[in-house]
C-alpha cells in the first residue's frame, strides 16, 4: 500500500480530538494507528516491527 500525503492528514484529523490524561499515550496511540494503516490486515507483530513496538500494542 502506498502512502499518501491525504492518509496521512486523515489519520492526523481522526486521532486529533482524541483525549488521554498522558500526552505520551496520545503520541503513542496515534503511532501504533498510524504503524496498523500502513499494514493493514497484518499481524501485530508484523505491523508494530519489533518486540517493543508488539509489548507497548
Amino acid at each position: 500500500m502506498v502512502e499518501t500525503q491525504g492518509d496521512t492528514e486523515w489519520l492526523a484529523q481522526e486521532f486529533d480530538e482524541s483525549s488521554f490524561n498522558d500526552r505520551r499515550l496520545g503520541r503513542r496511540f496515534r503511532e501504533l494507528m498510524k504503524n496498523f494503516w500502513k499494514n493493514i490486515g497484518s499481524t501485530i507483530p508484523f505491523a508494530c516491527q519489533d518486540w517493543a513496538g508488539t509489548k507497548a500494542a
